[in-house]
């Protein structure tokens, strides 16, 4: 049997790596979906104790993407974060006050490359 060249060990040596970085970055991006649910449920709980509002948020994935979303009352997550009029017999009686609670893209992606800069740093 021949022995491996140093293009071959190198090759080798690659692909166990690139699939030990895959593996991190599926669990770092697993966990800072999670995070960022628990984030949104401890914010929503704080302003809306006692409702099952803020158990509803969980994370699921499809197509190779985490969503963290409110699994029952996702039309209301909407109208809590951002503000509605509130309309009685057909008339605008007054204006509901955002109660923002909800991450920006802007703060989940920073919490999801930390986590995942930290565990590529541990490799």
């Amino acid at each position: 049997m021949a022995s491996k060249n140093g293009f071959e060990q190198l090759t080798e040596i690659l692909t166990e790596i690139e699939g030990e970085a895959a593996t991190t970055l599926e669990a770092g991006c697993k966990e800072a979906a999670d995070e960022i649910a628990q984030e949104i449920r401890n914010k929503a709980l704080s302003l809306w104790p006692g409702s099952d509002y803020p158990e509803n948020w969980t994370v699921s994935k499809e197509k190779g993407t985490y969503i963290v979303h409110n699994k029952k009352t996702y039309r209301l997550a909407h109208l809590l974060n951002n503000g509605h009029r509130i309309i009685k017999n057909g008339r605008v009686v007054g204006q509901a006050k955002a109660k923002p609670h909800i991450l920006s893209q802007e703060e989940a992606d920073k919490v999801t490359t930390e986590i995942i800069e930290r565990r590529l740093n541990q490799l």
